[in-house]
């Protein structure tokens, strides 16, 4: 493959990516407090991998505030979530969201497909109301290894297929 077209399919996948994710202003929620105007549960509250997870945030303020959902391990995304946000930060969407009386935020996050899931995963929810922001997190810690499933062959065998064609899909292209 020429120069050109190696450069241009570079430049491609760079506007994708740059497409979907927000730029560190829109991530940024400084001056957190904890406040009860917010609360959040989540369920199941022990950390099994492959498990869907229900985050349910509730809050009593009126007014439309900019919503950040992270599930970060050792401060690295981890899972994915349901929602999808105007833009993407690290660890989960951020998304504009009003909160009333008699409504909540509902997200599944789904952890990892992996056997060897973290000791613990962060759920955080970060709420930015005009210059005030707030933190909601729950650390989910690992069930025992009797209760977590493990891969199954089959889906040992599809990532060495993947990984097979993506070799040689990469030495065609060079």
């Amino acid at each position: 493959m020429s120069l050109k077209k190696c450069a241009a399919l570079l430049l491609l996948i760079g506007v994708i990516t740059a497409r979907h994710t927000a730029e560190a202003s829109e991530c940024d929620f400084p001056n957190k407090t904890s406040s009860n105007l917010y609360q959040m549960s989540i369920s199941p509250e022990v950390l099994y991998n492959d498990t869907v997870y229900t985050v349910n945030i509730t809050g009593n303020s009126n007014e439309s505030v900019t919503v950040l959902l992270q599930a970060l391990s050792n401060n690295t995304a981890a899972g994915t979530w349901s929602l999808n946000g105007s833009s993407i930060c690290i660890g989960g969407p951020l998304l504009n969201y009003t909160f009333d009386a008699n409504t909540s935020l509902i997200a599944n996050w789904t952890s990892s497909p992996s056997s060897s899931i973290p000791d613990s995963v962060d759920l955080i929810v970060s709420i930015r109301n005009g210059s005030v922001s707030y933190k909601l997190s729950k650390t989910l810690h690992a069930g025992s290894a009797s209760a977590a499933s493990s891969i199954q062959p089959y889906s040992m065998f599809l990532a060495l297929i993947e990984t097979l064609s993506l070799l040689v899909i990469t030495s065609k292209l060079l």
